[in-house]
């Protein structure tokens, strides 16, 4: 893939980025944690299972009208860059285990 500018990302924060978690390819696909849950969130259907939707407008109690509904937190999407399926919930859980292994790594060096 492409070269990265990893300057832009906190390397000292953990949980300031997010990576491609695509495991049959290697990705260089880095992104700030908000950029990636719109992107993610821009590419799912607007029309979701009544038990997990929250209208975009109104009071998205109103079950009669034709208001759109989307997702209140990222699910799945593809990667811009590998086009590799992207699962938000795995994304999330790498980012905390990065983060995690830097704490214990900085209470271990003290």
């Amino acid at each position: 893939m492409g070269n990265v500018n990893y300057s832009m990302f906190s390397t000292q924060d953990a949980s300031s980025f997010l990576l491609c978690n695509n495991d049959f390819e290697e990705c260089d696909m880095i992104a700030h944690l908000e950029c990636m849950a719109t992107c993610i969130l821009s590419q799912e259907p607007s029309t979701v299972p009544t038990s997990q939707r929250v209208s975009t407008i109104g009071d998205g109690h109103d079950e009669d009208t034709d208001t759109p509904f989307r997702y209140l937190l990222p699910t799945k999407g593809s990667c811009r860059m590998c086009h590799g399926e992207l699962d938000w919930s795995l994304m999330i859980r790498s980012m905390n285990a990065r983060k995690e292994t830097a704490r214990l790594s900085r209470s271990e060096s003290r």
